[in-house]
């Protein structure tokens, strides 16, 4: 698969609820020689898959250190930590407390799919309205536009622009928030004149581990889905009005 597609091939896989998933995916894991944003990813499809037997090297991401620091990112310290307390509960809390990671990091986890769920494509995270829109700038096409983004997660978000893109158009975004800016690499997923649902394919983890510490800051703490509010068709953007 291109390595741009593959993380989103990788959540269907998390979502799909089938195990044999797993082993495609514990080979990714720990393979050193896979993308970093690949290797978070397939740390949280293994957590969705309750794949016990990754337990092992959940754990060795979360303790491994080298001297005083600890030798894996945040991000990929963070996922692992969420996917070994859903796959070992007892043990997950255990090493989560010995982490270092601060509690309220872990509440912006993956969602877990729901099997009685109507819609044809589940939210990979849960909705995070943000208390003020956050401005992106695109920055690889030829004429650059400006994105009004009220809703994002670590997954993607919702926006409003000057142009319109066809869905599949590839977007180089830079988040302006603050003294450093968030940059991402997003594939547009579905757009009509007046919002644009994008979904991030990749980004450099301290990018995303401030992305993380953004959401947290804008967004307070995840809100349940409402799948009245979600459409059943194919490459259209569904806006709450809640």
């Amino acid at each position: 698969l291109d390595v741009l597609i593959r993380p989103l091939a990788i959540d269907e896989m998390g979502m799909s609820g089938q195990a044999s998933c797993i082993p495609k995916l514990m080979e990714l894991l720990q393979n050193d020689e896979t993308p970093a944003f690949t290797r978070v990813k397939a740390v949280e499809a293994l957590g969705r898959l309750r794949a016990s037997g990754a337990s092992a090297l959940f754990q060795h991401i979360l303790d491994t250190r080298q001297v005083w620091r600890w030798v894996y990112p945040n991000e990929l310290r963070i996922a692992a930590a969420q996917a070994l307390v859903r796959v070992d509960p007892a043990v997950g809390m255990e090493k989560v407390a010995a982490s270092g990671i601060d509690r309220k990091e872990l509440t912006l986890e993956p969602s877990d799919p729901d099997p009685n769920a109507s819609v044809i494509r589940q939210r990979r995270y849960a909705r995070l309205k943000l208390s003020r829109n956050l401005i992106a700038v695109t920055t690889n096409l030829r004429e650059n536009f400006r994105l009004s983004i009220p809703e994002l997660n670590l997954g993607g978000g919702i926006g409003s622009g000057e142009r319109h893109l066809a869905p599949g158009s590839l977007l180089s975004l830079k988040f302006s928030h603050g003294v450093r800016n968030i940059k991402a690499q997003a594939i547009v997923r579905g757009a009509r004149p007046q919002a644009m649902a994008f979904e991030f394919v990749t980004m450099d983890l301290d990018e995303r581990y401030r992305l993380r510490k953004l959401l947290l800051e804008l967004g307070g703490l995840p809100m349940i889905a409402q799948v009245t509010n979600r459409t059943r068709r194919r490459g259209r953007v569904a806006i709450s009005k809640s």
